[in-house]
């Protein structure tokens, strides 16, 4: 799909760098700290451009992890463009300080970070659509850790389930059997496994991550909606990824209907805007996950 240039050497260094992810999201940051033109969109995008570029040069040793690398990166170089060069941040506006008074450097850099790293918008003026509702403001909030810890555990035991077939099967081995010369209810049954995994896997990072911060105080348990939606509310393609999907990367993923939309008059509400939503957002996500393929280890040309 892309020109063998662009695909990692197989060959590259062993180098873990665990600073560069959280370096980009700190540039992001501090970057949106400075004063609103043309001078800090130019030079935070180029720096954050130079760590971009940085990731392919090595490998991480974790399979996991070269493949997140790309995906994440480019999720917050997309963020920052959206948030801070293509829009003003004077146009974002927290629920909880709409009406609050000048902001001091503090206050500020707590604001920059909550903006920069707010997947959903939840508590922003831009909240994405079909976010389940979040526990009542007058959630205890130890229940919620609880109730938390509990939902991590359940998880972390139905990811096991669901991998357990994966890994003693063929698919797991050095030379593994086209999925397609099978039954389709084995085809049925090895799609769905990795896909019922990793749900599980981020139902349970979401949990662990939700009750460690409301525990230590940082966020409230209404800063926490459910990372994903009901089963009984889908009916179709398009409700499986609008209504119980995660909607952590909707915003960016709409980025390409909404430049289409700045040229061409599209009717919000259509049949045709909806769709148009849909395939788009569909075609971004697949560029976006194959970033993190093309970022593995093996570079062959079977592989890519």
């Amino acid at each position: 799909m892309f020109p063998s240039s662009f695909v990692p050497d197989k060959a590259r260094p062993l180098a873990p760098r665990p600073y560069l992810i959280p370096s980009i999201y700190l540039t992001c940051v501090i970057g949106s700290l400075l004063p609103q033109g043309k001078l800090r969109a130019l030079s935070v995008t180029s720096v954050l451009l130079y760590l971009i570029a940085q990731i392919p040069k090595c490998t991480t040793g974790v399979l996991a992890q070269d493949s997140l690398g790309p995906i994440q990166a480019t999720l917050a170089l997309l963020h920052w463009l959206d948030f801070f060069v293509f829009h003003s941040q004077d146009d974002w506006v927290r629920t909880k300080d709409a009406d609050a008074p000048q902001k001091g450097l503090m206050q500020r850099l707590e604001w920059n970070w909550d903006l920069n790293t707010a997947m959903r918008g939840i508590g922003w003026n831009w909240k994405v659509n079909n976010v389940p509702e979040g526990a009542p403001a007058d959630t205890q909030k130890w229940i919620f850790v609880r109730n938390e810890i509990s939902q991590a555990l359940l998880s972390y035991m139905l990811f096991d389930i669901s991998q357990y077939p994966l890994s003693v099967s063929a698919y797991t081995s050095a030379d593994p059997p086209n999925l397609f010369t099978e039954k389709l209810p084995r085809q049925l049954l090895f799609t769905w496994l990795p896909a019922i995994g990793s749900c599980q896997a981020l139902l349970m990072q979401y949990s662990i991550f939700s009750a460690l911060t409301v525990a230590a105080g940082l966020y409230s348990p209404e800063d926490w909606p459910p990372v994903m939606g009901k089963l009984i509310d889908v009916c179709t393609v398009r409700d499986l990824w609008g209504k119980f999907w995660h909607q952590m990367i909707r915003r960016n993923l709409s980025i390409p209907f909404r430049v289409l939309k700045s040229f061409v008059p599209i009717r919000k509400g259509t049949l045709i805007s909806k769709y148009l939503q849909l395939y788009l957002a569909f075609i971004a996500s697949g560029l976006l996950h194959h970033l993190g393929a093309l970022n593995l280890p093996s570079s062959s040309q079977e592989n890519n």
